[in-house]
């Protein structure tokens, strides 16, 4: 008789667990940035840099836990100083539950300063297991 209710509760639980649990995704993010202000840094010259350059890109999950999640990098082009169309950056394997998620683009410094993830959002609707195409507004 116990063993009929073990197995019935796992049964029935069984479903609610694969819905709820976070699944493995991979991101894509595309973003255009204008380098006029502060240029992006030289790969070469990035820590004798004597100006604040655009080392990276950082992309986060806003929303999902609370506080903002860093989730991968972009590079910066190297060297641009002018407005670059469609920078783009792969994710390896990241973690993120089914549902919608607010996403955010930072401009990081080569000294590690960031912009506000809340200038730059996307939100986009997570499937179970699907891959994840960001379009990132820029200001």
């Amino acid at each position: 008789m116990r063993t009929k209710f073990v197995c019935r509760s796992l049964t029935l639980l069984f479903p609610m667990l694969l819905c709820a649990a976070p699944a493995q995704h991979t991101m894509t993010a595309k973003l255009d940035y204008d380098f006029k202000r502060f240029h992006a840094c030289k790969e070469k010259d990035k820590d004798k840099d004597k100006h604040p350059c655009i080392a990276q890109f950082n992309i986060y999950d806003l929303l999902s836990r609370g506080k903002p999640v860093k989730l991968f990098s972009i590079p910066a082009p190297d060297g641009a100083k002018k407005r670059v169309k469609s920078i783009t950056g792969d994710s390896g394997p990241v973690t993120l539950d089914s549902g919608t998620h607010t996403f955010g683009a930072t401009a990081q410094l080569a000294d590690g300063k960031e912009s506000d993830p809340w200038l730059c959002t996307v939100s986009a609707v997570v499937g179970p297991g699907s891959r994840v195409d960001l379009n990132i507004p820029t200001q």
